[in-house]
């Protein structure tokens, strides 16, 4: 094999390595953002709306609801706001940001009290980590 097709197998393998860190990190921390109280995590659930508020944009912030509809219990609904991280993965090419946030009005509140998104936040250098080892694992 030449030099050039060397670094191009390389670089190849490399930026598919990349790209399944990054998609798996984004995974890995929606779910740590998302794990309600009762399976250990910090995000508190009345109605579900606000989980359910959570979505992905690219580009720019989701949007959606800001407030749920009275007496409507949205705990196994799906997002309501951007695109669902399935989605939102599939037509990332790393081209532009890919944003997750919340729309409902009391998010900010409630993230204050609880630290649902701080908590995901925190161990975002072991999620990459761990997303990297895995990564590197599939795909050799």
């Amino acid at each position: 094999m030449s030099f050039s097709k060397d670094v191009r197998k390389f670089t190849a393998k490399y930026q598919k390595r990349l790209e399944a860190t990054a998609k798996t990190a984004v995974q890995d921390l929606e779910g740590e953002i998302s794990t309600v109280t009762g399976d250990g995590g910090r995000l508190r659930v009345d109605t579900g709306f606000l989980r359910v508020s959570f979505g992905w944009g690219l580009g720019n912030m989701p949007s959606g609801p800001t407030k749920g509809e009275p007496g409507v219990d949205y705990r196994n609904s799906e997002t309501l706001t951007g695109d669902p991280l399935a989605v939102a993965l599939a037509k990332w090419d790393f081209s532009q940001p890919l944003y997750g946030g919340f729309s409902a009005n009391y998010a900010r509140f409630r993230e204050f009290r609880d630290g649902f998104v701080r908590g995901g936040t925190e161990k975002w250098d072991s999620i990459v980590a761990s997303a990297a080892k895995r990564a590197k694992a599939r795909i050799r």
